[in-house]
């Protein structure tokens, strides 16, 4: 060890600030088979997507004391799929796992696709 320190920057947030701590942001979305949704594991905010999407479930987006639901209308009937962007087998410690996840309903009308992406603190719908 010579005392020396290294800085590694990243395009998004990497950790996020609670209760007087830094902590590492996870968006890997896990599956709670009770309410069938799943939800990000670690961040400032909590997004929960329904695993089987029709009119009546709904997204919801949770912030501190703050909470937005919404719903989609004339759809079909489509089950999520997510999909990691990483390479979770790194040894490489630049590497910050977890940090980005993408979700996608196929079809949820004919040749339309419905898409989310989150990346560090930010969720993008496409």
């Amino acid at each position: 060890m010579d005392g020396s320190y290294e800085v590694s920057v990243y395009n998004e947030a990497v950790h996020y600030h609670e209760d007087d701590t830094w902590k590492e942001i996870d968006n890997r979305l896990i599956l709670d088979t009770k309410s069938n949704e799943y939800e990000n594991k670690a961040n400032k905010f909590k997004f929960k997507l329904p695993k089987k999407i029709h009119e009546n479930k709904s997204f919801k987006l949770k912030y501190n004391n703050y909470q937005l639901d919404w719903t989609i209308d004339d759809i079909e009937h489509a089950d999520l799929t997510v999909i990691s962007n990483e390479d979770t087998n790194s040894n490489n410690l630049r590497i910050v796992e977890n940090v980005n996840q993408r979700a996608i309903y196929h079809n949820i009308q004919p040749n339309v696709d419905l898409e989310y992406i989150i990346k560090g603190e930010k969720i993008k719908e496409n």
